[in-house]
């Protein structure tokens, strides 16, 4: 700490003291020698013997351990670092975490933007990670950020509530044991776009905290973002985030999803739950689809009756039991249309709008896989 403290000193020192050479070096130009120049020269001198002396800096610095984070990540973690702050001048910060030194290098070149922990790197790695979940809260989603997505930009998202569904319960009750026995569990839902897939995934989350006793912290991340982030900047914001639980939408809409293998059983392992959505499990290769990556591929084809009722409103209890049943097979989207249909136009026919619907609906479903045809008989001639 004495040399740091002190190396900041020599480098306060030599500015000062360039200051005095500068005035001195113009009195000299304007001037004959002068006790002012003699002052100026001395001045030089000094600041030129002050100034390796306070180089100290980036020995002290290259003999830490060096923490390099993503441009984005790094000024919010230099804000978090700010007000522990002993000493700064233009190059450098210099905090202390507990009882180590943190140096943060300020200035432009190729240490730029890079952290030097004095003796326990991973401890300023949680600080740093603690202060990003405390400043966004416990839901964010990551963004690309810099020109070629070379880095991220974290986005503070909103909890919304997802309610209890025979369908979450189904799927709960074959992930819940291995997360009570602190075993992680990945599962892809697989569905028709509006099918209630994010209200599962939402409502499996809220389950998983409910196990736990505790807030999860959560990482979506959207399909849009995949095209232009690097993987390896999304998996160095997973090692420097390490959330609970991770939700991506739309995983069959990655183009090069092979390319993300190593990604996903990072996610797992270093998560409680991981969770993906996608519209249809086939157009993913069998290595994606293998256990460890996704230990569960399960179908969800509608919205179930719970939230079929939720957006349906007070007529459900109006509707016949089979109509109630097929509502709860569609996706939530043509469920709430027809509950805003009724709602402007009471006067149609239930009935007939639900036909129009259903076709709707039908035409959104996956083909029905079509069967080899059987091998016909060739006549030989006897």
């Amino acid at each position: 700490m004495t040399s740091i403290r002190t190396s900041f000193q020599l480098r306060r020192a030599s500015d000062v003291l360039s200051k005095i050479q500068g005035l001195a070096t113009a009195a000299a130009l304007v001037t004959r020698l002068t006790p002012l120049s003699i002052l100026g020269l001395a001045a030089h001198f000094a600041g030129f013997i002050v100034a390796i002396s306070g180089s100290e800096l980036h020995k002290i610095a290259a003999g830490w351990s060096r923490i390099q984070l993503d441009t984005e990540i790094h000024k919010i973690a230099r804000a978090i670092l700010a007000p522990l702050a002993v000493q700064t001048n233009d190059d450098w910060l210099h905090c202390e975490l507990g009882n180590q030194a943190v140096l943060v290098h300020m200035a432009q070149g190729d240490s730029w933007g890079a952290f030097y922990a004095e003796r326990d790197p991973e401890a300023v790695i949680a600080f740093i990670r603690d202060g990003l979940w405390a400043h966004y809260g416990d839901r964010v989603s990551i963004a690309p950020a810099g020109q070629y997505g070379e880095s991220i930009a974290l986005r503070a998202t909103e909890p919304a509530p997802a309610p209890d569904s025979k369908r979450a319960q189904e799927i709960w009750r074959r992930i819940g044991p291995y997360i009570a026995h602190q075993k992680p569990r990945s599962v892809l839902l697989d569905g028709p776009p509006g099918s209630g897939k994010s209200t599962v995934a939402r409502r499996l989350i809220e389950l998983t905290e409910a196990q736990l006793g505790r807030p999860l912290r959560v990482v979506r991340i959207a399909v849009a973002d995949f095209a232009y982030l690097r993987t390896s900047t999304v998996e160095a914001a997973m090692r420097l985030l390490l959330p609970d639980a991770i939700f991506i939408d739309d995983v069959d809409r990655i183009y090069g999803s092979d390319a993300l293998l190593d990604f996903f059983e990072l996610a797992r392992r270093r998560s409680r739950i991981l969770i993906a959505t996608c519209n249809d499990s086939s157009k993913l290769s069998k290595a994606v689809r293998r256990p460890e990556r996704f230990d569960l591929i399960e179908v969800v084809e509608g919205v179930g009756e719970e939230l079929a009722a939720s957006i349906f409103g007070a007529r459900w209890a109006d509707l016949e039991g089979e109509q109630q049943a097929q509502l709860a097979r569609w996706p939530a989207v043509f469920v709430a249309s027809l509950a805003e249909t009724m709602l402007i136009e009471p006067e149609t026919d239930l009935a007939a709008e639900m036909v129009l619907l259903q076709a709707r609906v039908s035409e959104m479903e996956k083909p029905a896989a079509v069967a080899p045809a059987a091998p016909t008989a060739v006549a030989t001639a006897t």
